[in-house]
């Protein structure tokens, strides 16, 4: 966004993205700001009250509503933006920078874009073992060309782990398209700390709104099936072949923020494998031989690939080892 003169409290005066004159106000129905009933506290930074038009930077440390912690770099007073509903640049081709409910939503970009250290985050409560799923809305803004003519990425870190980049691609001419995405988690702390920044470097708005985190109850989906030895190496479980007990078998998640967590089960005596509580996504399910020389033969490169919907039972899988 453009660079905006700086302010640290809102009242009495408040600052603007640019000199631009503002639009007059086209929301005036709109909701009185609320806070959202979920894990998260004021998932929609409807608070504090943001004047008609304005977009106020805020500085690396300070606070939204007491619960979000604004981040960036040390001393940045620019590091985001809490933008009102008719906050518009015209001059851009974007009269509105509509949220995706209620009154504001977040920039993560701050003014004119500052980088990959800025963003917010916020501390809540957790159950360790309890898996979580947190719900949210990724803006693009889309103008005359730049600074408003690539997609927008918000990356998403749990407990200061590895970066997960969450992209809207899609473009509603001269406004702001949102797109809500999901992520789920295992919390391994009483509290956990989830954290939204900047992941943008051509475009100038990076918008976040309705923040949501409520417990994944649908963490029930299971995947199982048996591991046996393929003695002719046809591929196939034909009659005679019995299943492979005490072997290792890895379950890779490569979606969400758990993508690259493995966990391990052992065969029971006839060969059979069961992974329980399990979020929707995607998994990469492999055999580990317990020793050099065999070769899997099914399924084909020993790796299977599988995509859960919430509570799938996915069963049935047969790894062949020759």
């Amino acid at each position: 966004m453009p660079t905006s003169h700086i302010s640290e409290s809102f009242p009495p005066k408040f600052n603007r993205r640019a000199a631009a004159t503002r639009p007059q106000s086209c929301c005036v129905d709109r909701l009185e700001p609320r806070r959202l009933l979920n894990g998260i506290v004021d998932g929609g930074f409807e608070s504090p009250t943001v004047p008609v038009g304005e977009a106020p930077v805020l500085a690396t440390g300070s606070t939204i509503d007491g619960a979000w912690k604004v981040l960036g770099t040390a001393g940045n007073k620019q590091a985001i933006n809490l933008i009102q509903a008719d906050y518009g640049e015209s001059y851009n081709g974007v009269p509105h920078f509509n949220p995706e409910q209620g009154l504001n939503c977040i920039d993560l970009t701050g003014a004119a874009n500052q980088g990959s250290a800025s963003g917010v985050e916020q501390t809540v409560a957790t159950v360790v073992g309890d898996s979580y799923e947190l719900t949210f809305y990724v803006g693009r803004a889309s103008g005359n060309g730049a600074p408003y003519a690539t997609p927008s990425t918000a990356d998403l870190s749990i407990n200061g782990g590895a970066k997960v980049a969450y992209t809207n691609s899609n473009v509603t001419p001269h406004a702001i398209n949102w797109q809500q995405f999901t992520a789920t988690f295992t919390a391994t702390k009483t509290a956990t700390t989830i954290a939204f920044l900047n992941g943008d470097t051509t475009n100038n708005f990076a918008g976040l709104d309705n923040v949501v985190l409520t417990p994944a109850a649908a963490s029930t989906a299971t995947i199982s099936g048996t591991v046996f030895d393929d003695v002719n190496g046809n591929g196939k479980l034909d009659s005679g072949e019995l299943g492979l007990g005490l072997w290792t078998v890895d379950l890779d998640f490569t979606s969400g923020v758990n993508k690259g967590k493995v966990v391990t089960t052992t065969t029971a005596v006839d060969g059979t494998f069961k992974f329980t509580s399990l979020a929707a996504g995607s998994y990469e399910v492999k055999v580990i031989a317990p020793y050099a020389g065999l070769k899997p033969t099914l399924p084909s490169g020993g790796i299977l690939n599988i995509t859960l919907t919430a509570g799938e039972i996915s069963a049935g899988h047969l790894f062949g080892e020759n």
